[in-house]
């Protein structure tokens, strides 16, 4: 179960065994805590939107396939997938992409916890029969989700007069590199958004197209 923190690999800066365990055993509790939340306020999707959910995974594997993965070798446990109102969404996203990133963007992916976020524009995508900003804005995210993703051990403090912590945190998601303990900076990110972005494009071709 490589979605898992204690399969995924893990930069722990000479930090001894138990350190480490228990910034995996931090990271789980703080990661199922936050997903409870989430999935109270989950939106359910249409019979057509799940079923299309199902086909993204396929055509995202074949065309990963196409240019030579070996998927075996980079599949791993599926993300959570959680849709969300305009409000709840806009809550989650606050902090967790630099400002000056497209305010407009309808979906992200958190390497912390291998999930996909995206806001459930409901009617606009009952309007849309062919589902086509749904499926690429699932499809861009997806891909993320595929992408190589290293977690780092660092520390946070909670509350001014707690200890510190120490706690697992996005190291590399595809192409960008977080700084340590800044997950909402990273180097690279234009560059793997353009290729996450130029792949989506045509997987979500082909599939609208079939």
């Amino acid at each position: 179960d490589r979605s898992d923190p204690d399969e995924d690999p893990i930069v722990n800066f000479r930090l001894t065994p138990e350190e480490c365990e228990e910034a995996v055993d931090t990271h789980g509790k703080r990661r199922e805590e936050w997903l409870g939340g989430l999935r109270e306020k989950h939106i359910e999707p249409t019979e057509r939107q799940a079923a299309l959910i199902e086909e993204a995974f396929g055509a995202i594997e074949e065309k990963l396939s196409s240019y030579g993965f070996d998927i075996p070798a980079i599949r791993r446990d599926r993300p959570h997938i959680i849709f969300l109102s305009r409000g709840d969404y806009w809550k989650e996203k606050e902090g967790k992409e630099e400002k000056h990133n497209n305010p407009d963007t309808l979906g992200f992916y958190d390497p912390n916890t291998n999930t996909v976020i995206l806001w459930y524009k409901q009617t606009a995508w009952e309007k849309n029969q062919r589902n086509q900003e749904f499926l690429h804005t699932l499809t861009h995210e997806l891909l993320h989700a595929y992408s190589l993703r290293i977690l780092q051990v660092c520390t946070v403090r909670e509350r001014e007069e707690a200890e510190d912590k120490l706690i697992l945190s996005a190291h590399r998601s595809g192409l960008c590199l977080y700084k340590l303990g800044m997950p909402e900076k990273g180097r690279f990110r234009g560059l793997d958004e353009a290729l996450t972005e130029d792949l989506a494009v045509e997987v979500t071709n082909e599939v609208v197209n079939r």
